[in-house]
Parts: structure tokens; sequence; C-alpha cells
């Protein structure tokens, strides 16, 4: 099934600045976990994009996998991962066993982002004629799961609706 809101917000959207900034400093293989189109994935050299929407994935120019971020497909380690507005969207469970698994294939930078734009806590957003499921995290409850999940956190910025955390 299609996730409209992933077609909307991917097809219309420029990376925002701290991506762009971040990913002109990768070198090595990269991940774009939660890729949808792969219109961040095409802008990397060496750069392989997941996304669990097949529909998306067919408009990528890059090599993609379809595939959750709570069980990548993958045993060999990459030098950078991206995780770029996807933490918000998983519950509880689900955000722990992705940046396990995030862990378990890195082997250098993580860089992330996820929406601050609401009060913490759990709220379904309307988009369309859809709710979707957020988790807006308060800024050192992320930290927290991070740390708790073995990342050290190099880097962190507040825009006006985003955290950009980059970890290794």
């Amino acid at each position: 099934m299609i996730n409209l809101f992933r077609v909307i917000f991917d097809y219309t959207r420029k990376p925002w600045k701290e991506v762009s900034n971040f990913i002109k400093k990768i070198k090595g293989r990269t991940l774009d976990v939660g890729c949808g189109n792969g219109n961040i994935t095409k802008l990397i050299k060496n750069a392989v994009g997941l996304d669990i929407s097949f529909e998306l994935l067919k408009k990528a120019k890059n090599p993609v996998v379809q595939g959750k971020c709570e069980a990548l497909p993958f045993k060999k380690k990459f030098d950078n991962v991206l995780l770029i507005a996807v933490l918000h969207n998983l519950k509880k469970d689900s955000r722990i066993k992705c940046l396990q698994e995030i862990r378990r294939v890195l082997k250098g930078k993580l860089f992330l982002s996820v929406w601050c734009k609401y009060k913490p806590g759990v709220k379904y957003v309307k988009w369309g004629k859809t709710k979707r499921y957020y988790y807006f995290f308060k800024e050192q409850e992320l930290k927290d799961l991070l740390t708790n999940s073995g990342f050290k956190i190099n880097n962190s910025v507040k825009s006006k609706d985003n955290y950009f955390l980059e970890c290794n």
C-alpha cells in the first residue's frame, strides 16, 4: 500500500540544509534508511537506499532494497547511515529495534532527523484522508534513546521543526 504522505513529501521537498551539509562530508558506503523515492540517496556516491514502500522504491535511481528498519537485510558494514524523518514514525519497540539494527551495520556515522513541531508525545497527524502516527520526542529523551542504544552524540541541532543529530 502506498503511503500518500511519503509520496507528497518526497516529491515536493528538497533536503533540509542540515542534511545537505552532512552528505557533503560523506565518504565510503552509505545506507539511507527510509529513503522513500531516493531523493536524498541519489545525491550520495556509493549509497544504497532502504524503504518499506515498494511503490516509492520504483521511482528511485540508486540501488535500493525493500525492507524494514527493524530487520535490516545487510551483513556488510556501512560507513554512514542516514535516518531522515523516520524514527518519529515508529512505535517504541520498533524505534529500539531500528537503532539496534543500525548499530549492527554501522562502522562510522549516523545522521538522523526527527520532527519536533508539536508537543512531546504521541500524535496522530491528519494527511489527506488518513491520520499518521507520530511520536514527538523531548530533546533529552531522544538523546537518551541514542546513547542507550550505543551511540555517541557528536552534534545536535534544533531547528524550528526538527532535531538533527550526528552520532557514531
